[in-house]
């Protein structure tokens, strides 16, 4: 598995407000990037002896991440900003290796708890950006003011912004916000998800849009739109909360094996996706109805990031994936015991103790596992094969991926709905029948083509701007 970065967030203490420094600092404490992959200095400039630059430039040259965030002291960030900036910023650098740095908007707001009030705004924080380019490009420090602004203006051409993400809240004064309203009143679209890679890409191409990771009656109260990805407590708040907002719901596979799924109030929300027929069909029967506002749109692959490299055919078997018991990891190793000339790749994060000291004991020459990286596109390239041996899913986006790049899926038939998914040709059930799969044709463009065609993410977005009809509200 490999390291996160480690991101030194620097606070420089300049108001004297303790009550606003703490606030600051739980907030960077409570990062679901994890604490251990953090290093929080907080530089004490109560006197002023020091200007921004300044102080600035010295904490940058002590820290020890390979990323500096620059944090007011009288501001606070939501849980997953440190994560969504550094995943903007790796994915990023995957196209471009020029940027180096990377920002989002802000939420500007007055007061505290239920007096609070809040505005969007397109300007910018500071943001982060990577250590070592800070040591050459560094602040201008005879500024008293606006020194990030200079900095961003010689530098600007290194950065990007992550414009959905709204979580970076800037403290300002009453008469700044008071004239236009609450601020949530500016988020047309308002997206609940803890896992944002699925939405993220749609997020994205939707003005005036909010990404957060719980229930915020106040941003759903203003919205017009609000999609609740995964069928969570977050969607129970939402079902409950009277609003002009559309109401969307989404619900995959592992949200339908909870009891969330009968808990939920389908018909207080305007459209309930299912990722597939099966997942569809497992709710119905679960609670003993017939869902009146559902569709079944299933989840797409970004085949713009998943691309196809000519490769030749050889003896790869990959296998990716966030690995659990339902994986069937067993089954791997009866095939490789069964097929010695085959090599079996395991790519993932193994989220079972137990499974992984399976897999690492008593193994075969012909397993290896290489642990996760963030470059999967590229794992995928010297891969004949995509191997599925789940025993149960809602389409197994490892195998899609796979095949937009190139690779031939061998998906073991017994999961329910992988027939609805995959075709004949995918599918095997015993070993006679995997063995006509590694000896048969391999037509790698095939393959990209069957997702281009049936499972394109540009697709999917189309589907779902059709469904609910833009951003207008009810």
């Amino acid at each position: 598995m490999a390291a996160k970065d480690l991101v030194t967030v620097i606070i420089l203490y300049g108001h004297g407000n303790k009550e606003w420094l703490d606030k600051a600092t739980d907030s960077v404490k409570k990062q679901t990037y994890g604490i251990d992959n953090i290093e929080l200095m907080v530089v004490d400039n109560r006197e002023h002896k020091d200007k921004i630059g300044v102080a600035w430039n010295k904490a940058v040259a002590k820290a020890k991440g390979m990323l500096c965030l620059f944090v007011g002291d009288d501001d606070f960030i939501q849980p997953d900003y440190i994560t969504c900036l550094v995943s903007t910023l790796r994915e990023t650098q995957k196209d471009n290796h020029d940027i180096n740095c990377v920002t989002s908007y802000v939420m500007r707001f007055v007061g505290e708890g239920n007096s609070i009030k809040m505005k969007a705004s397109t300007t910018f924080p500071t943001g982060m950006i990577e250590t070592e380019f800070l040591k050459t490009h560094k602040f201008d420090e005879t500024r008293t003011m606006r020194v990030d602004t200079l900095w961003y203006k010689l530098n600007g051409k290194h950065s990007v912004v992550a414009y959905w993400n709204y979580g970076y809240f800037y403290r300002g004064h009453e008469n700044q916000i008071s004239k236009n309203g609450t601020a949530n009143e500016i988020f047309d679209n308002v997206f609940i998800t803890k896992y944002p890679h699925f939405i993220r890409n749609y997020i994205g191409s939707k003005p005036k849009a909010l990404l957060i990771d719980k229930f915020d009656h106040v941003a759903v109260w203003n919205a017009k739109m609000v999609f609740c990805d995964f069928g969570s407590e977050d969607a129970i708040h939402v079902a409950h909360q009277k609003t002009t907002a559309k109401k969307v719901l989404r619900i995959h596979r592992f949200s339908a094996h909870t009891q969330l799924a009968t808990k939920i109030d389908f018909s207080a929300f305007d459209h309930v996706i299912f990722t597939s027929d099966q997942v569809r069909r497992y709710v119905e029967t679960k609670r003993s109805e017939t869902i009146k506002n559902a569709t079944v749109i299933n989840v797409g692959v970004n085949v713009e990031k998943f691309n196809y490299k000519e490769k030749a055919k050889n003896n790869k078997v990959g296998f990716c994936g966030y690995i659990n018991p339902k994986k069937g990891l067993q089954v791997v190793k009866i095939l490789a015991k069964t097929f010695p000339n085959m090599e079996f790749h395991i790519h993932g994060k193994f989220q079972d103790e137990a499974l992984y000291q399976f897999m690492t004991e008593k193994t075969f020459k012909n397993i290896f596992i290489t642990g996760w990286t963030d470059d999967v596109e590229k794992w995928y390239q010297d891969k004949t094969f995509i191997l599925s041996t789940s025993y149960v899913e809602s389409q197994q986006m490892s195998i899609l991926e796979g095949m937009a790049c190139g690779c031939k899926p061998v998906v073991m038939e017994h999961w329910i709905g992988s027939n609805d998914i995959y075709e004949k040709e995918h599918l095997w059930g015993t070993v006679e029948e995997l063995n006509k799969l590694f000896i048969g044709d391999f037509e790698p463009e095939k393959y990209r083509e069957f997702v281009v065609k049936n499972y394109n993410q540009k697709d999917e977005f189309r589907k779902i701007d059709k469904l609910i009809g833009g951003n207008n509200g009810r």
